[in-house]
């Protein structure tokens, strides 16, 4: 059954919940209500992983699990970003979720970029199957982009059989963003 717990709130750091380092994680039926990613200062990585961080070529499965309420944000002055308001991943790090629910996710950057209002990936796959994406949102402050309202990748992603409702960026793509450097590869799709 579902508890709420209170909320958690990782300054300065990533995964709010919990931070996948180097290692396989593989789990079902959690639930990852209100808990964030802040930054308040610029530096190496983004905030990122309201939920759940996944780095160092980790791996975090899950299957039957609810992400609500999530966020990162980012609120200081240089270019760091928003990245993934439930999971961010880095890295060479595989995010696989089947059968998830993502509800009121978001990412916001007061200065630069917000990426993947649910889930953000910079290197690496993410695999989805049959999971909702429901009402989340990347959106930004300033003039730089917003992109991914529900997921973001830069390497690899792979969904199948899920639905996207009401997901927002405010300056990019509402949906899923998907890029290869140095330009984009696809643009929005639903």
């Amino acid at each position: 059954p579902y508890r709420r717990q209170r909320q958690m709130c990782i300054r300065d750091s990533y995964g709010g919940a919990v931070a996948v380092l180097g290692v396989s994680v593989s789990s079902s039926n959690l639930t990852f209500v209100d808990n964030s990613s802040v930054k308040e200062n610029q530096g190496a990585r983004s905030a990122g992983g309201g939920a759940v961080f996944v780095a160092n070529s980790g791996s975090f499965s899950t299957t039957y699990s609810a992400f609500i309420g999530n966020n990162a944000v980012y609120t200081g002055s240089g270019t760091s970003s928003a990245r993934g308001g439930a999971i961010y991943a880095v890295e060479d790090s595989t995010v696989t979720l089947s059968d998830c629910f993502f509800r009121a996710n978001a990412t916001y950057s007061s200065t630069y970029n917000a990426h993947g209002g649910a889930v953000s990936s910079d290197e690496g796959d993410v695999i989805v199957t049959d999971s909702t994406f429901y009402d989340n949102q990347a959106s930004t402050g300033a003039v730089h982009h917003a992109r991914g309202g529900a997921i973001h990748a830069l390497d690899s992603v792979n969904v199948d059989a899920s639905s996207f409702y009401y997901n927002v960026a405010n300056a990019g793509s509402g949906t899923c963003l998907l890029y290869t450097s140095p330009s984009p590869r696809d643009g929005a799709t639903s």
